[in-house]
């Protein structure tokens, strides 16, 4: 039995469901009305009447089922604290965070060692960078290095931990431009194959970081970024693309503080890896910041990351209107490339939880959960998507389809909407239309 809710020749009008106990009872067998609803709801959820939220990682076998991308692609125990008797990981990888504190990642072990010791073989990590051969493995030693660093080659770079090694943006004036005109602490260019693990990049404190990038992968470069953290002002994080095409694999690594987007990457033949990472935003006065973007053919494969608090405060500019207000979101896929995989992310306290534009079936999207983004949980815009195994919980608006510029439709499939003061909403302009196909066994609980 299918649920459509659609919208034709109207703008910004709102369609709620409301499923009877009859309809709950032909398209989800298992949902019982009354006190049982409510225990299977606490137990599935964690969730009660004191607000008291715990995010379950482990979905139920049967309710959920793993799917070939969680089975055969993915171990998350590769990233377990067992992994390392050093490493010091929280045991959940959605515990609460705090905005002027972040974790200690010292580098896993590294069988191999190094070939250039920093500041003992060299005072500064581009001297170092500048004297090694493709393959080299460079260790730097625990210190702060204000330094512009660029690396066009192939190299291992190995901090001693991200509370103890730093690299520090040297003032805004003195940075050089890349070819795309933008100023970067570290950049990885030339086709270069990087490695960088066990640091802190630190942009300039306050507010007033003009056009700055943390880290800039163009020119065909590859950047493998391991256990460290992005922090202090930057206009991105991380970039990538923009210049030819570019790569980047980014794990278990914390990133705040930015002006625009936490990590952005654009471009045919760009890709983009995140697992296991906290992004963090904290910027409220700026017009629709994003946590994770990734557009114009770029691909990107974004799992069990937690993205929080992307948050636009400005009157009037941002707000809960689709068409005439602006909203931040956690993690943005627009016009991605074939393939791209948005799974397993815990996306919390945001305007927005995550939007998938433009290009029909450009992904999938699926078991993640979307807990108090205030404005929407999940927004399919301009496109026909499909989104499964997912829990939507609290916030005005659980899943909405928005037909800005193209016809759009959203699939809610195996999809649990809890809380939400509209469980879905069909938006459209113009004489576009919007719908939302509603698959059972989703169930929407108040």
């Amino acid at each position: 039995m299918n649920i459509i809710i659609a919208t034709s020749k109207i703008s910004s009008i709102i369609l709620t469901v409301v499923l009877l106990a009859g309809t709950f009872v032909a398209v989800y067998p298992s949902f019982i009305i009354g006190i049982q609803a409510q225990a299977e709801y606490e137990k599935s959820y964690e969730y009660n009447n004191n607000d008291n939220y715990n995010y379950n990682s482990e979905y139920s076998s049967s309710e959920y089922p793993l799917t070939e991308y969680e089975t055969d692609r993915y171990n998350p125990a590769e990233y377990s604290s067992s992994s390392s008797s050093s490493y010091e990981y929280p045991k959940s990888y959605y515990d609460s965070y705090q905005k002027n504190d972040y974790y200690n990642y010292p580098p896993t072990e590294n069988s191999r060692p190094a070939d250039i010791v920093v500041p003992i073989d060299f005072p500064t990590i581009q001297e170092a960078i500048d004297a090694a051969n493709d393959g080299d493995v460079i260790k730097i030693l625990s210190s702060t290095y204000t330094e512009q660093i660029t690396i066009s080659k192939d190299l291992s770079i190995i901090g001693s931990g991200s509370k103890s090694t730093i690299i520090e943006a040297p003032p805004l004036e003195e940075l050089e431009p890349n070819v795309i005109g933008l100023p970067y602490i570290v950049e990885v260019n030339n086709e270069a194959e990087v490695t960088m693990e066990g640091f802190t990049i630190k942009g300039p404190q306050g507010t007033e970081c003009g056009q700055l990038i943390g880290i800039s992968v163009i020119e065909y470069g590859t950047i493998n970024l391991k256990s460290s953290v992005i922090k202090e002002c930057t206009l991105n994080s991380v970039a990538v693309g923009f210049e030819g095409a570019g790569h980047a694999t980014i794990i278990k690594t914390s990133i705040t503080d930015y002006r625009d987007h936490g990590v952005f990457a654009t471009g045919p033949n760009t890709t983009l890896t995140m697992s296991y990472n906290k992004v963090v935003g904290s910027a409220p006065d700026v017009v629709g910041i994003n946590g994770i973007l990734f557009a114009r053919n770029a691909t990107g494969t974004i799992t069990n990351n937690e993205v929080t608090e992307n948050i636009c405060e400005i009157p009037d500019t941002c707000g809960p209107d689709w068409f005439t207000q602006i909203q931040a979101f956690g993690i943005v896929a627009d016009n991605a490339g074939e393939g791209s995989v948005i799974a397993n992310n815990y996306v919390t306290n945001n305007d927005a939880g995550i939007s998938v534009a433009v290009k029909s079936g450009c992904c999938i999207v699926e078991q993640n959960t979307l807990k108090d983004n205030r404005f929407f949980g999940i927004v399919i815009e301009d496109s026909e998507q499909i989104i499964s195994n997912t829990k939507i919980v609290g916030g005005n608006v659980g899943a909405a389809a928005t037909a800005n510029f193209d016809d759009t439709t959203a699939i809610l499939d195996h999809v649990k909407i809890i809380g939400t003061e509209t469980p879905i909403q069909a938006l459209s302009s113009g004489n576009l239309t919007a719908a939302v196909n509603v698959l059972s066994p989703s169930v929407f609980l108040p």
